[in-house]
């Protein structure tokens, strides 16, 4: 299992952390202490999916819920086919 710790501003104390104090607010409410999170129940957005590796990437460190997304057709074949070789996906 893979945590996450915030600090108690839901700050992440690591130098090229995103700042998701605000995320995380919305999601648990008001900042108080410092605390951890399994990263899977967080969810992760790919936005421009291609490939899906990404996706995969996520999927494999254990990222609970992922939203991926990519407009063209043919991308969304190459990302389903992708993730297939990559051993994450169930269906095909």
């Amino acid at each position: 299992m893979l945590l996450i710790g915030f600090e108690a501003d839901y700050s992440v104390p690591l130098k090229r952390s995103p700042d998701a104090r605000q995320a995380c607010a919305e999601a648990w409410g008001p900042p108080g202490a410092v605390s951890v999170a399994s990263v899977a129940a967080l969810c992760a957005f790919d936005i421009g999916t291609g490939t899906g590796v990404l996706l995969a990437v996520l999927a494999r460190r254990g990222i609970g819920r992922i939203v991926a997304t990519d407009p063209p057709h043919a991308a969304r074949s190459k990302e389903v086919t992708s993730l297939w070789r990559l051993g994450v996906a169930t269906d095909q």
